[in-house]
């Protein structure tokens, strides 16, 4: 039960949005296209913040709990002491994780990109190593 009458704050950013897109920036100059554009760029990354945000943030601090380490300063000092380097599979697996999160709602695109364009290297490194294994 929300405390607030809707529309809801998510619903508030997806209209102001869309007017930014659909009315502002069609008709803007470049400078005022360029507020518009970083303006829409933030409305989306407050629209992502509070969808995934929450289930996000519960999932980074499982997986730091999973290393033994309650955040991120913590992980940090634990990675330049060495303490984590026993299990760099793990650390590894929780970094990649944490990165592709703050991604998620960041830049989904550019993760996306970076997802696709790994894909295809690890690709291309199975294809040599099948060529040379059966080279």
């Amino acid at each position: 039960m929300a405390l607030q009458d809707p529309p809801a704050t998510e619903d508030l950013l997806v209209a102001v949005r869309e007017y930014l897109q659909e009315e502002i920036l069609p008709n803007a100059d470049q400078a005022k296209r360029v507020h518009a554009l970083m303006a829409i760029k933030i409305m989306g990354v407050i629209e992502r913040e509070l969808s995934i945000g929450p289930r996000l943030e519960s999932e980074h601090e499982e997986a730091l709990r999973s290393l033994g380490i309650s955040n991120e300063a913590e992980l940090a000092a634990a990675i330049r002491s060495g303490s984590l380097d026993s299990r760099r599979d793990e650390l590894v697996k929780v970094l990649r994780h944490t990165t592709a999160s703050k991604l998620m709602v960041a830049s989904p695109a550019f993760l996306d990109r970076a997802q696709k364009e790994a894909a295809a290297i690890a690709a291309r490194q199975a294809k040599r190593a099948d060529a040379a294994a059966n080279g």
